[in-house]
């Protein structure tokens, strides 16, 4: 569930492999100390993995956009003395296997979100570049009222539910997920975090939520990062191994 399946054009195994690699990336530089380079390997393919060349042509697209630095400071594998040669040669098929990785702040993030959203670097860039984005300096959950609040009212979104009659629930599946993931939300700006949070889990969120199942809570997730992309907030909801976490990028 966490490999998204995201249709892009012209190369759609490439930007697979683009999606993946920012992934890895992006998990790497948030449990990193702030302004230290993080270390990227070339990973064997299978479970989800791209191969080790189209991850090297993702690096290489990430580079071009200027997104990423590659120092010069890369690590071939180490020698195997069993198996009478090079690790990197005989089981990756890509030297270096390793590489020391600058991110560069907010070129990164905004690749990201553009690929986070499931489309394309060349389909989505124009669309983005046209949306104004409300720039978070505050955000807070009113729990009695079901709104998410922006800067002291600056922008206001409701999940308060639209049906009808008495003993129905007001609040949304959606406002209970946002609810659950709340305390535990990470808050970041250009890139640095200020709030470190946690990941929940997706059965956390089934129970949290009342959803009727994981694949339920996860269209949940789906339509709330849908409706915070409508509404031009920052706001995004990340999964990594069945784990996810809400991430408040500030201005």
């Amino acid at each position: 569930m966490t490999n998204k399946t995201i249709t892009m054009t012209p190369d759609k195994q490439l930007n697979q492999a683009i999606w993946w690699v920012l992934q890895e990336l992006r998990k790497e530089y948030l449990s990193s100390p702030s302004g230290q380079a993080i270390n990227f390997e070339y990973q064997n393919k299978g479970g989800g993995n791209p191969s080790p060349e189209d991850q090297r042509r993702a690096l290489k697209f990430l580079t071009t956009k200027k997104v990423i630095r590659i120092g010069s400071n890369n690590y071939p594998a180490p020698f195997n003395k069993f198996a009478g040669g090079s690790i990197g040669a005989q089981v990756y098929g890509v030297k270096p296997i390793g590489y020391d990785i600058d991110i560069l702040q907010p070129k990164f993030d905004e690749l990201y979100h553009l690929y986070a959203y499931g489309n394309s670097y060349l389909e989505n860039k124009k669309a983005v570049s046209d949306t104004i984005s409300i720039k978070i300096k505050d955000a807070r959950l009113d729990e009695q009222n079901y709104l998410l609040e922006i800067n002291n009212g600056e922008k206001i979104i409701s999940f308060k539910s639209k049906k009808k009659g008495e003993g129905l629930e007001k609040e949304t599946k959606q406002f209970k997920i946002l609810y659950h993931l709340w305390e535990f939300r990470w808050e970041l700006k250009d890139g640095k975090v200020l709030k470190k949070g946690d990941f929940t889990s997706l059965d956390n969120l089934v129970r949290g939520s009342g959803s009727e199942s994981t694949e339920a809570a996860y269209k949940h997730i789906q339509r709330l990062n849908k409706r915070f992309k409508n509404e031009s907030v920052a706001i995004e909801i990340a999964g990594e191994n069945e784990k996810y976490r809400l991430i408040i990028n500030k201005a």
